[in-house]
């Protein structure tokens, strides 16, 4: 199974700029981009790292719906209240089209109506009734509902206001403390239509031990539905600060396409890439070839195709 992981701008608007890869006149200019890939296809982009993934804050806190947010709540088991996106959101396979947003850092999208707790722990998980499908902006034990705290709010666009052409909602926790602390942070997931997810952080943190990431229903060690950016502070390069953005890249499949994946100057058919010509080079920045016209990857892994169109990041499963 093959995906096209790095896209060029011209096809994913809030993209722009985060081929950092750019054409290369020898194997070591080109970088493995870190995060992933993971069991399904998954890999993220993150300013820490170095990608120039956009930070476009969407502010929904005078627009948006409050949750009025209880301490160690979610919306789903708490009053039984989903949050319905307005589009069809995929995520490791499965379609939600709603999602249950807990105070603790979190949004859950099976079984909404279980609570989803205070303990975060590493990826994959099972606790609180799981492995569930979840994304965790800032797992730990938070509270809304505290006296100099504002509230978590939900919000869905049909055209997204960072740019991007087509739908996405925001969960946005604003001004929310940990349990007992004094720093009120401000951050959001941002769900795409396309299926990509994106974090930002608008303020200073408290970071203790939270758990950042992405898992799939039914994740666990063997099938690998996770993504973990950072647990208890390991690795200590992932911890955010005011400014950092982290976006989760939905895998494209051309096994599951209706039609072969063709983005700029490159097409995707099977495992065979169709370019007027390119060179190919490994994970490590190794050539591996120069082709004209196609050329079949035979192995599995990540591989980096440069044409004159670009520069093009695959996996092949």
């Amino acid at each position: 199974m093959l995906g096209i992981i790095l896209i060029s701008s011209s096809t994913f608007e809030p993209l722009k700029g985060v081929d950092n890869v750019k054409k290369v006149e020898r194997p070591a200019d080109v970088r493995l981009l870190l995060g992933g890939p993971d069991g399904y296809g998954y890999t993220y982009l993150s300013t820490q790292d170095g990608d120039s993934v956009p930070f476009n804050f969407i502010d929904i806190s005078t627009t948006g719906t409050a949750m009025g947010a209880g301490d160690d709540w979610c919306s789903g088991s708490s009053v039984n209240t989903l949050y319905y996106l307005g589009f069809s959101f995929n995520f490791y396979g499965e379609t939600y089209d709603s999602v249950s947003i807990c105070s603790n850092g979190a949004i859950v999208f099976d079984t909404p109506y279980v609570y989803f707790g205070l303990s975060n722990a590493a990826l994959p998980t099972t606790l609180y009734s799981g492995p569930r499908a979840f994304v965790a902006a800032m797992w730990d034990d938070l509270n809304p509902s505290d006296a100099a705290a504002d509230d978590i709010y939900f919000q869905s666009f049909t055209s997204c206001p960072d740019g991007y052409p087509g739908a996405c909602a925001v969960i946005q926790y604003h001004n929310v403390p940990r349990y007992g602390g004094s720093v009120l942070m401000n951050f959001e997931i941002v769900l795409y239509d396309s299926g990509h997810v994106k974090l930002m952080y608008n303020s200073a943190l408290e970071y203790n031990d939270a758990t950042i990431g992405i898992q799939g229903k039914g994740a666990d060690t063997v099938n690998n539905y996770f993504l973990e950016y950072v647990y208890a502070g390991n690795p200590s390069t992932h911890i955010p600060d005011s400014g950092t953005a982290i976006l989760f890249l939905y895998p494209v499949s051309t096994e599951i396409a209706e039609a072969p994946a063709e983005m700029g100057g490159l097409k995707v058919v099977g495992r065979t890439v169709i370019a007027d010509e390119g060179s190919i080079y490994d994970a490590t920045g190794r050539f591996v070839a120069r082709f004209k016209e196609r050329y079949y990857l035979p192995s599995s892994g990540i591989f980096f195709i440069v044409t004159d169109k670009g520069t093009y990041r695959v996996i092949v499963r």
